[in-house]
């Protein structure tokens, strides 16, 4: 808004279903590692390497197009790298709040593109996606934090 260029209403839409995403998937691992960290002290200590780790197999830092140049055309074991890149749940949703708020893929004409070259419908599935599984990891993770919670006093 103060930059004069506004919101890119089309792709607006992306973000609540984006943060959705977000919520929902950092709830499910909320639980999951909080009922780790009672009954293992050291998930404490491994789960700084690990968020640094993620950290940088996020495209926050980095040009999410530079990613999907690179390993589009690459596969493993007839596996794609830049869908084994999207198995990283963070990663379709950094990119959906980036084009949400962005909202163009080239933001200069003549420049590379700072965004992947995907469409809307494609990143709404993703999000879906991810979105429902995350809800599963949230339920099984709901679940189990409160079945190993009656042991929590005895842990700690």
């Amino acid at each position: 808004v103060v930059s004069g260029s506004g919101f890119p209403l089309p792709e607006l839409v992306i973000y609540p279903l984006a943060f959705a995403t977000l919520l929902v998937f950092t709830l499910a691992l909320t639980f999951w590692l909080a009922a780790l960290n009672v009954r293992y002290r050291d998930i404490q200590h491994l789960l700084n390497i690990a968020l640094l780790v993620w950290f940088w197999m996020t495209p926050i830092v980095y040009s999410g197009f530079v990613v999907k140049d690179e390993l589009a055309g690459r596969k493993i074991l007839g596996v794609s790298l830049w869908g084994l890149y999207l198995a990283n749940p963070m990663a379709p949703i950094v990119l959906g709040f980036q084009r949400a708020l962005y909202g163009v893929v080239r933001p200069v004409v003549g420049e590379r593109p700072v965004l992947p070259d995907v469409s809307l419908a494609w990143l709404a599935g993703v999000l879906g996606i991810v979105l429902a599984a995350s809800v599963v990891f949230l339920l099984y993770t709901w679940r189990r934090f409160f079945e190993l919670s009656g042991d929590f006093a005895e842990e700690l």
